[in-house]
């Protein structure tokens, strides 16, 4: 049975079971044939013989009387010649005699030196009891062709779900991993529950291997600007004489050393499970935060031409991840020097939200749709891999923030933080 499909091992327990329910029903009707012969019938035989003894006990003479289904006799046990062969030897009690249809039931008693015999006539018994026999085995037969009908009709009934589920895995393309759920009938049994199961598997593949193609492609992202400054200033260090420079350019690498190390810890929490946090994250006040990155964008945007003001409510008292929040500072101003169209960049930052505005033209609705995927970009010709609004993003659901664009007539686009204080 174990090297058999699972098909055939449905097919072969179900056509095992009607046989042996077959059988089983045939011996019993046989069994009860047989029994009924036995009890109910020699009852009734007992019966009739006791109701001709009583009435012929009183008459001397011999008695011979035939009916249709029984032959009655009395004689006296000292002249039994007259008496058939047959009849003539047997002892007191219950005999069969054999003939061509069957065998025929003899009764003897003997009582005040009478012999009382009845004999039952059993051809119609015997025929009925044959055809009874016949009929037994014509149903056993039709049973055993109709299990293997019904076999094969309800295991393939009975199979169709798993092999809907057989072909849907092997219609997936082997070489190619395929996060599609799984679509078949909807099932309220074990089938459904391994289709369910089964897709939520997947569904969580599916999310740890995003997880892991946008750590990656967040962490190259990101580690661009710390690793420059880290090149610039070994290159610096190697042509700067003055000590006091080596040391401020030393500072500048150890900064940027620690922050690809958050950058590191920052995205391999993103990586992880929504509810798998950071135990040694480094927390600081937002405006401290904002500040921080405005220093190190402001020769960026002087470059460009750029003013970046900032609008800081007093007092700030909100905390947060260090490097989370200054991954999402940085790729929001980012973001605004690559699109702003006009000579000014507006920060405000209050305690419950932070607010960029680059004063730039309205994003299409059908780019705001994708805004925030990986690898969308506003602009196709711009430097950017399209991947900052989309960490953006991440990081806020990470941290239960909301991030929206929104566009004003007068002040142009902004996107809008609102954290969860």
């Amino acid at each position: 049975m174990i090297k058999l499909s699972l098909a055939q091992r449905i097919r072969y327990s179900l056509i095992l079971v009607s046989t042996l329910s077959a059988l089983l029903f045939s011996i019993i009707a046989h069994l009860f044939i047989e029994s009924f012969e036995d009890n109910t019938l020699k009852a009734h035989l007992r019966n009739d013989l006791q109701h001709y003894i009583q009435q012929y006990k009183n008459h001397n003479d011999d008695v011979a009387l035939h009916t249709p289904d029984a032959y009655f006799l009395k004689f006296s046990i000292n002249d039994l010649t007259r008496i058939d062969e047959e009849l003539r030897n047997l002892n007191e009690g219950e005999h069969e005699i054999v003939r061509p249809y069957g065998e025929d039931m003899v009764f003897v008693k003997d009582i005040n030196q009478k012999r009382y015999i009845l004999m039952s006539k059993q051809e119609s018994f015997e025929q009925f009891e044959s055809i009874s026999s016949i009929t037994l085995m014509i149903a056993t037969a039709s049973v055993l062709l109709l299990s293997l009908i019904v076999s094969f009709l309800l295991g393939k009934r009975i199979l169709k779900p798993i092999t809907q589920l057989t072909q849907t895995l092997k219609e997936k393309n082997e070489n190619q991993f395929d996060h599609q759920a799984l679509n078949i009938i909807d099932q309220h049994d074990e089938v459904g529950f391994l289709v369910h199961s089964f897709n939520q598997y997947l569904n969580k593949i599916t999310q740890l291997l995003q997880r892991e193609q946008l750590f990656t492609s967040d962490i190259s992202h990101e580690l661009r600007t710390p690793l420059m400054i880290i090149k610039s200033s070994v290159e610096l260090l190697h042509s700067q004489p003055d000590p006091s420079k080596q040391s401020e350019l030393l500072i500048k690498i150890d900064s940027s050393v620690n922050e690809i190390q958050e950058l590191i810890d920052t995205f391999l929490s993103l990586a992880r499970e929504k509810n798998q946090h950071q135990s040694n994250v480094i927390t600081q006040r937002a405006d401290r935060i904002l500040l921080k990155r405005l220093e190190y964008w402001q020769a960026y945007a002087n470059n460009q031409g750029i003013a970046i003001h900032s609008h800081i409510d007093n007092p700030i008292q909100a905390v947060f991840s260090v490097p989370l929040l200054s991954t999402v500072i940085s790729n929001l101003i980012k973001n605004a020097l690559l699109h702003s169209h006009s000579k000014q960049i507006d920060i405000y930052l209050s305690n419950t939200h932070i607010k960029v505005q680059d004063h730039g033209p309205k994003i299409s609705d059908e780019l705001q749709s994708v805004l925030f995927d990986a690898f969308q970009k506003g602009d196709p010709l711009s430097s950017g891999l399209g991947l900052g609004l989309s960490i953006i993003k991440r990081i806020c659901e990470h941290q239960q923030w909301q991030v929206r664009y929104e566009y004003d007539e007068d002040q142009g686009s902004a996107f809008i933080i609102e954290f969860n204080v």
